[in-house]
């Protein structure tokens, strides 16, 4: 080994994906997930009500759930030096910038749904409060609908974390890395 090649340890590696909410980004992702809940249960009595495949167990989980989804959202917009596109983009407009998809999970996989943007790369988070938040890995949406990771009978693919990409490269060029692999789908 040349004396300025450095190996990355686990711990290394770890601290450059953890994502370190500040004290008003904390609020921001509670005020979003507060808003979120508002907007879906106003849904609840139309024609089109905002439906989940696994309901809630209760009213606490459930705003803890959105709370750690939108603080995931806004700490890999932070880490990438990106926009956070706010509360209710849907399908139509990415989570960050121009095409990422972020995703808080507490179980063991990225999921993919049929109407996810094709161009978009999906990050996978994980954490259990707002303070110790990671990205477990990345994606391109369009890497993940392989037939390995389809649900069958379902248009929902499950890609297992260990097989996410996880190389972030480190401050601005993560920007340009993100471009350059977008490119590349």
């Amino acid at each position: 080994m040349l004396p300025t090649q450095h190996r990355w340890t686990a711990l290394e590696e770890m601290n450059e994906r953890e994502l370190r909410l500040k004290d008003h980004e904390k609020k921001l992702a509670r005020q979003a997930a507060d808003e979120f809940i508002k907007w879906s249960i106003s849904t609840l009595n139309t024609s089109n009500p905002h439906k989940r495949h696994n309901p809630w167990k209760s009213e606490s989980q459930r705003l803890w759930e959105m709370t750690m989804a939108y603080g995931a959202e806004i700490g890999v917009a932070r880490k990438l030096n990106m926009q956070w596109n706010g509360v209710g983009t849907g399908k139509r407009t990415a989570d960050v910038g121009n095409n990422i998809e972020v995703r808080w999970t507490s179980g063991q996989h990225l999921v993919v749904r049929a109407n996810d943007r094709e161009k978009d790369i999906a990050f996978l988070c994980k954490g259990t409060t707002l303070e110790n938040l990671y990205i477990v890995g990345f994606m391109p949406v369009k890497m993940a609908r392989v037939v390995e990771y389809k649900l069958p009978d379902e248009e929902v693919w499950m890609v297992p974390y260990t097989k996410l990409y996880t190389y972030l490269p480190n401050n601005a060029s993560v920007k340009r890395f993100i471009e350059q692999y977008s490119r590349l789908v």
